[in-house]
């Protein structure tokens, strides 16, 4: 059974590097990886990154 999953990560995130969120969506089949222009851990609701986010995911789930 395959799961749509999507996976984001903060492209500059000072935590946890993406190439370790590449490599979880690597694992997941048919998964879908997007990075997000931020620099933060947890994206704010005040950041172009936000809405980006925001539209990803409802087009991943109309998907």
């Amino acid at each position: 059974m395959c799961i749509p999953t999507l996976v984001t990560h903060s492209q500059r995130d000072g935590r946890i590097p993406i190439g370790l969120a590449q490599e979880i969506a690597a694992t997941i089949p048919n998964a879908q990886f997007m990075s997000l222009a931020s620099d933060g851990h947890l994206l704010l609701g005040r950041e172009p990154a936000a809405q980006e986010f925001v539209e990803a995911v409802r087009r991943f789930i109309a998907g």
